[in-house]
């Protein structure tokens, strides 16, 4: 529908443009000018039906895609096809310290990443990995302290774990007093973190 009104307002330009002037400089810049005008108004016409947004309002729109329900977000990266949307979700429940490459996660918020909530019961866990250029790696861990061991079996279960072949072992860091850890591969340049309230 928008590429027949592009295609009606060419038309109607060419007919005016013999209507209006018989010089060619002045056919020209009246075609170029009306050529113009249907690119832009087939374009807004365009963006609009297509349903183009904001970032912020296809995040949005990814959480209730993705799995949140009422004030609880349980959401997986499994329906986010874009890494550009997943990355964006990633932003935007959790303090990064570099630019991301890729992310998928499983992340579960009873308050909903809300600290203003009422008080009372809070169960969070965060579970992401990420792809990250080499250079950034050792940001993730700043004010942490390193740890010798960790049970980082929850990756598997990570929406589209496979595609991150990892196969060397982590250095692993925990931030003092919570249940956060970060796993940073540097063979993958890879960042893998959890973050656990009960």
């Amino acid at each position: 529908m928008n590429f027949l009104i592009f295609l009606l307002a060419i038309v109607l330009g060419i007919l005016i443009i013999r209507k209006i002037s018989k010089r060619t400089l002045n056919r020209l810049l009246i075609s170029g000018v009306l050529l113009i005008t249907g690119v832009v108004i087939y374009f807004t016409f365009w963006n609009q039906s297509n349903g183009t947004s904001s970032a912020m309002d296809r995040l949005d729109s990814l959480e209730s895609v993705a799995g949140t329900n009422g004030p609880v977000l349980d959401i997986e990266s499994t329906n986010i096809n874009l890494s550009s949307d997943r990355v964006a979700m990633v932003k935007k429940r959790i303090k990064t310290a570099s630019p991301i490459l890729d992310a998928e996660f499983d992340i579960y918020d009873v308050n909903a990443g809300n600290s203003r909530s009422i008080p009372g019961a809070s169960d969070r866990d965060y579970r992401v990995i990420m792809k990250i250029r080499s250079e950034y790696l050792l940001r993730w861990s700043k004010g942490m302290e390193r740890v010798p061991d960790y049970d980082y079996s929850w990756m598997k279960s990570t929406p589209r774990f496979e595609k991150w072949k990892i196969q060397s072992r982590p250095k692993i860091y925990k931030r003092p007093n919570e249940e956060s850890y970060v796993l940073i591969f540097n063979r993958e340049n890879i960042v893998a973190k959890r973050f656990e309230v009960h």
